[in-house]
């Protein structure tokens, strides 16, 4: 769920990618979602090495300009344009006192974002955990049905 684009396409990295983990990081807490969520890993995978970023999120969320801004920098899928750590302590959004004000109204419904994401992976799991048991079932009943089957005809 963290990882950069370029570990996925087998790239050489560096910390540009754990840019890229923060920034994930920081979407889940200011819009309550993962940049990239799916119940697979391999579509998940696929979305963060070709998909966009929805960074239209961030506005649903109340995200100011500058903070959506910085969100883009710090979420580039090319690692050459993405926001160094210095850069990204320099930011407008991280030191303009305005924008510090706005973040603290953001911060206010942080907690809330991420119990919504956290019961959202829960249910999630759960989904997972039916289908499982679901599939046991089945192979269970199968099994025996073939018992069964193979003691009627001996």
């Amino acid at each position: 769920m963290f990882v950069a684009p370029e570990i996925v396409h087998a790239s050489p990295y560096g910390y540009p990618a754990d840019i890229w983990s923060a920034g994930a990081v920081l979407f889940i807490l200011l819009t309550g979602y993962a940049p990239f969520d799916v119940d697979s890993e391999s579509r998940r995978l696929r979305q963060i090495a070709f998909d966009p970023v929805p960074f239209e999120l961030l506005q649903q969320a109340g995200v100011s300009a500058v903070g959506q801004a910085f969100m883009r920098r710090v979420l580039h899928k090319d690692p050459q344009r993405r926001l160094s750590a210095a850069e990204a302590l320099a930011h407008p959004w991280l030191t303009d006192r305005a924008a510090q004000r706005t973040s603290s109204q953001i911060e206010l419904s942080v907690q809330p974002r991420l119990r919504q994401w956290k019961a959202r992976r829960n249910l999630q799991r759960a989904v997972h955990t039916l289908r499982a048991v679901s599939r046991l079932e089945r192979l269970a009943r199968s099994a025996r049905e073939r018992a069964r089957r193979e003691s009627i005809e001996e």
